[in-house]
């Protein structure tokens, strides 16, 4: 029996797709903008948001590491046992932020009062972005790494991580991490040894597991009230990265959650992938960040996310969103177009023709293509 590869058949899916679109295109009308947003902010709606907050910079240590705590009372032992015994000469400390854990993660925590790499802060709750932003108030380290309570480093970690910032003079420095969930690995993500004054279509766009130097914190903070805050580390603080390594080393293990908000798709706080979307735009333009092709690519890339964390909420809702996208694409990105990658340049097609039933074929037919 022959088989065909899946390579052979992409030139006539291409072909069928790109007929297919163009002919939707064709049929699409303008929306209601005005009534898309109303309906939007009727579900749900977004207050204030800032982006920047005026920290203290006091590099005491040559790292700070970041540690937001809620109630991961079976996993943060494992943490905290990752962060002591880091195998570096480097100084350290970090800061565990008890926020507001209704379990025994402060009990567990204040086991550790006294060591000397660790501080211990506890607040009522207020978020991951509360957490996180209590700590950088006051930066202690001429870096800062993020980490997850449920989540744990790499025996050498600091050491990998440091020793590459210091030779390259790096704003942002990431290694290679592992998923994994009741001691299984899931997947890996690793790198090759790459210096790179850009890279946002490249890394990831998690907090956790990324060396950042103190300064791009000074003034930066994370968005409170809003799911999907870390969009902010690929969208406002990547771009203000003069160097970016990646190291060959897996560095961290990231616990998979199965309660995560990546598996929540039908609540109504997922239409705040759209709100983050809009005001880290806005936020770009007021900062005066340059918006060219990366950027373009970057946010058509936003749009497939935002589509599949919204593919379970009412089908206005979804169309709602995209229309506002367009209008997105239109006031930021209206000069620009794409041309080297089919499916980026397809999608671009669809936004720019407001054909949201072209936009979700597209998306599914993402991975033939």
């Amino acid at each position: 029996m022959h088989v065909i590869d899946n390579k052979m058949l992409r030139p006539v899916r291409r072909f069928r797709l790109k007929k297919k679109c163009d002919s939707l295109i064709k049929l699409t009308s303008n929306y209601d903008l005005k009534s898309a947003e109303e309906q939007l902010r009727d579900y749900h709606a977004c207050g204030e948001v800032a982006f920047s907050q005026d920290a203290i910079l006091d590099a005491e240590f040559d790292l700070m590491i970041v540690i937001p705590v809620y109630n991961v009372e079976p996993f943060l032992e494992e943490c905290i046992q990752s962060v002591i015994n880091q195998q570096t000469s480097y100084s350290y400390v970090a800061y565990f932020v008890d926020d507001g854990s209704t379990d025994r993660s402060s009990e567990i925590l204040e086991r550790h009062f006294g060591d000397r790499h660790i501080r211990i802060i506890h607040q009522k709750n207020g978020g991951l972005s509360a957490a996180r932003n209590r700590a950088i108030e006051h930066i202690l380290g001429r870096y800062v790494l993020f980490l997850d309570s449920d989540d744990y480093l790499a025996p050498n970690a600091v050491d990998v991580m440091m020793r590459a910032a210091d030779e390259f003079d790096a704003d942002l420095v990431e290694g290679g991490h592992v998923m994994f969930e009741d001691n299984r690995q899931l997947a890996s993500v690793k790198y090759g040894y790459q210096v790179k004054k850009s890279m946002l279509n490249e890394i990831t766009g998690y907090p956790w597991g990324k060396l950042l130097k103190g300064t791009l914190l000074k003034h930066n903070c994370f968005p409170i009230g809003l799911w999907y805050e870390d969009t902010v580390i690929k969208t406002l603080i990547c771009p203000e990265c003069e160097t970016i390594v990646t190291v060959p080393e897996v560095t961290y293990y990231y616990r998979q959650n199965p309660k995560g908000i990546s598996k929540k798709h039908a609540d109504k706080r997922c239409v705040d992938t759209y709100w983050i979307t809009k005001l880290y735009l806005e936020e770009k333009f007021r900062r005066g960040h340059f918006l060219g092709k990366e950027e373009y690519t970057q946010f058509l890339k936003q749009l497939c996310t935002n589509q599949r964390r919204v593919k379970e909420l009412p089908i206005e809702i979804q169309e709602g969103i995209f229309a506002l996208s367009c209008a997105l694409r239109e006031k930021y990105f209206s000069d620009i177009n794409l041309t080297d990658d089919f499916r980026l340049s397809m999608l671009s097609e669809a936004v720019r023709g407001k054909s949201f039933v072209a936009f979700l074929e597209i998306i599914s037919e993402w991975n033939n293509l």
